[in-house]
């Protein structure tokens, strides 16, 4: 009962900030910016994206610093505000879309472009609003993932060669939500939520549990949390 309420809470939250978007304010010419992070001594990173309106694009790369990243919009107070600290070899990074109530009666462009590092662990928390989304996670190194989506689609995808196990939440929202797994490495899907909308016809069924058949002897194992919501949610297996 509380994961329901959970998944009905977000969906009104963002169906107000849906809402709060339209009305007086007005947008001006598109303009772009970058922000680049250097690694530093760190051996992990704890990164929090937070976007409420706009399309965000995900992709790991060999770098020597810990994220390339390039912004785009038409509204300056959109811009998202970076922060990023370090407490003794852990890095700490937040990329945010603070200011979400501003009213707009123009056609909004916002476009986030965040490449990370594709060797330092990464601890990735993801809240995505109204806007299309491209997640290549293929290239990073992932440790733990968790994912809130909103109104627009998403991409997924989450076949790399994770050097552990991975751990991932997802929150469905109203959109359409592909997820893209490796075949070879073990998968267990939870699936709970009270509209299931899930296609995961290449996995079988133990009760809530879904696995595909490299989970008995697979070394590695993703292990995948899903509250549905009322979009839909395609899962493969490439």
């Amino acid at each position: 009962m509380q994961n329901k309420s959970a998944v009905l809470l977000l969906i009104c939250l963002l169906s107000i900030f849906s809402i709060a978007f339209t009305g007086c304010w007005k947008t001006g010419e598109l303009t772009e910016s970058t922000v680049q992070i250097e690694l530093e001594e760190v051996e992990t990173v704890e990164a929090k994206v937070v976007i409420y309106k706009g399309n965000l694009d995900i992709t790991g790369v060999q770098q020597l610093q810990l994220l390339n990243s390039k912004f785009s919009s038409n509204l300056e107070k959109w811009n998202p505000q970076v922060i990023y600290s370090t407490e003794g070899h852990k890095g700490k990074l937040k990329i945010l879309q603070t200011d979400k109530q501003k009213n707009i009666s123009a056609t909004i462009e916002s476009d986030w472009f965040l490449f990370f590092n594709n060797m330092i662990p990464l601890e990735l928390d993801l809240i995505v609003g109204n806007g299309d989304n491209q997640l290549d996670f293929s290239e990073i190194n992932l440790t733990s993932l968790k994912v809130a989506i909103g109104t627009g689609d998403s991409t997924i995808n989450l076949t790399g060669n994770y050097r552990d196990d991975l751990i991932v939440h997802l929150m469905g929202g109203i959109g359409n939500t592909i997820i893209d797994l490796p075949k070879d490495t073990g998968v267990c899907l939870l699936i709970e939520g009270f509209i299931n909308k899930i296609n995961c016809n290449d996995f079988y069924r133990i009760g809530s549990f879904y696995y595909n058949t490299s989970f008995d002897f697979a070394k590695k194992n993703i292990f995948i949390t899903i509250f549905s919501g009322l979009g839909k949610i395609n899962i493969n297996l490439v």
